[in-house]
């Protein structure tokens, strides 16, 4: 497959869903920042790429994961 110079959704999702982890796994509040730095980075990508909608479905992944603990937003 030819390189389209395009990330993929799936990239994208699996990143998100690592900076979410780093999140949650931060030991402090500058740590979580950089993860929530991370996020909305992705988001932008998403939502330039493949439009708000899809940057919204992405943003949505922050409530499945969390269960409303840490929550970042």
């Amino acid at each position: 497959m030819a390189a389209t110079g395009k990330l993929t959704k799936s990239y994208l999702e699996r990143e998100y869903k690592q900076a979410i982890l780093s999140f949650k796994g931060a030991i402090s509040e500058n740590e979580q920042w950089q993860a929530r730095k991370e996020m909305a980075n992705l988001e932008r990508c998403a939502a330039e790429m493949y439009g708000f909608q899809y940057a919204d479905e992405l943003h949505e992944l922050t409530k499945e994961l969390t269960n409303g603990t840490n929550k970042p937003f």
